[in-house]
């Protein structure tokens, strides 16, 4: 963001009221594995923080990121993380939010590597409430977090339950907070990633107990919604499955169905979708590597098949490789794709598996799956 931008949002903050600002240098856009300076802008972090304090002097109260999954770089790297981190706070930090983390351990070694390389203002650390399995391995995949094998084990034989594990990411999330609380750093705080997803971290405030647990009461035959405003609901629409391999990603965390003219349009399930668009999760060289240059429909035809016989990591339309269930109909998806018809979300027919069939099944125990065969392209 050009300075100009930054001095007009400054602005805006100060005229109305607002005194934290976290500094931020910002990430890559989407499909660029590095990072540039827009012209006219910032280079580093403390450039802006040394900008912020020479215009507004202490009128603001400022943050910056720190990094705990640093303490697993080298040595020599780690001190120079370090050191930029203490120029930021000597220029002017007030305190620290750090990026998630769920590796306690970890954190704690990188809380006394800062503090004896000199910074001694407070640090906020950094909680993401597990809401999918799914949605939590593209997180921590994406932020290169370490996941404790712990975590693994407890959550992945779920991993087509999202209401367990959910139920179980909130207790080890949980655990971690009272670790981090218990552990004598002086940490007098936690900051809670909601996502704009509110109901993860008020069941992780209340098995904190640092609010009152809701009790609800179940009166009819169905998993009651997680949502306060949903909690006395009498009819319930159809709506889609929240699988953990949809085509619709973004479902994954939603909080709530989008379900017609019922429901709140004020959610995160009702934002901008585009259903007829693809975004390329890929950057450019990622994508070359993986698709080459092809020019022809046939070069195309060969990709899909490729993808279909678990030959190929990722297409356009799908970041990752087909689910267990796919490789059922693998080899007929790959003919059928040879012959020019392009397949996107296909799925198996299934009559009466059970919910926790290691192929077919998804959702709470005790339960059977029903579904038609599909293919879309």
């Amino acid at each position: 963001m050009p300075a100009e931008k930054v001095d007009i949002a400054l602005r805006e903050a100060k005229s109305h009221g607002c005194r934290n600002i976290l500094a931020l240098r910002g990430d890559p856009p989407s499909g660029q594995d590095e990072w540039t300076a827009t012209e006219g802008g910032f280079v580093h972090g403390i450039d802006l923080v040394q900008h912020i304090r020479k215009h507004y002097d202490d009128y603001f109260e400022i943050a910056v990121a720190g990094f705990p999954e640093h303490q697993a770089l080298p040595e020599e790297e780690l001190q120079m993380e370090l050191r930029y981190l203490k120029e930021k706070v000597d220029a002017g930090v007030s305190f620290i939010f750090t990026q998630m983390f769920y590796d306690l351990d970890l954190f704690i070694r990188w809380v006394h590597s800062v503090r004896k390389a000199g910074i001694t203002v407070p640090i906020v650390p950094g909680i993401n409430p597990i809401q999918t399995w799914n949605g939590f391995i593209k997180a921590t995949t994406l932020a290169k977090i370490k996941i404790p094998q712990s975590y693994i084990d407890i959550l992945e034989p779920h991993k087509n339950n999202d209401e367990k594990v959910r139920e179980l990411g909130t207790k080890l999330v949980a655990d971690l907070c009272r670790g981090i609380l218990n552990a004598g750093l002086g940490i007098r705080g936690l900051h809670f990633y909601t996502m704009n997803l509110e109901k993860g971290t008020r069941m992780l405030l209340e098995e904190l107990k640092f609010v009152p647990r809701v009790e609800t009461i179940k009166p009819l035959p169905w998993r009651q919604s997680l949502t306060p405003n949903r909690r006395a609901e009498s009819i319930r629409p159809i709506f889609w499955a929240n699988r953990t391999k949809s085509y619709l990603s973004r479902t994954e965390n939603w909080d709530e169905y989008p379900n017609g003219r019922f429901g709140d349009a004020r959610s995160p399930a009702f934002g901008e979708l585009d259903g007829w668009g693809i975004w390329i999760k890929h950057s450019r060289e990622q994508a070359h590597k993986l698709w080459g240059f092809p020019t022809t429909r046939e070069e195309i035809d060969s990709l899909f098949a490729s993808f279909c016989r678990g030959k190929l990591a990722a297409l356009p339309w799908s970041d990752e490789a087909p689910a267990a269930e796919t490789n059922v109909i693998a080899e007929h998806l790959a003919k059928l794709n040879e012959l020019g018809f392009l397949t996107i979300n296909s799925q198996p027919a299934v009559n009466g598996a059970r919910s926790d069939d290691p192929v077919h099944g998804w959702g709470p125990s005790n339960g059977f799956v029903y579904q038609k065969a599909s293919n879309f392209g």
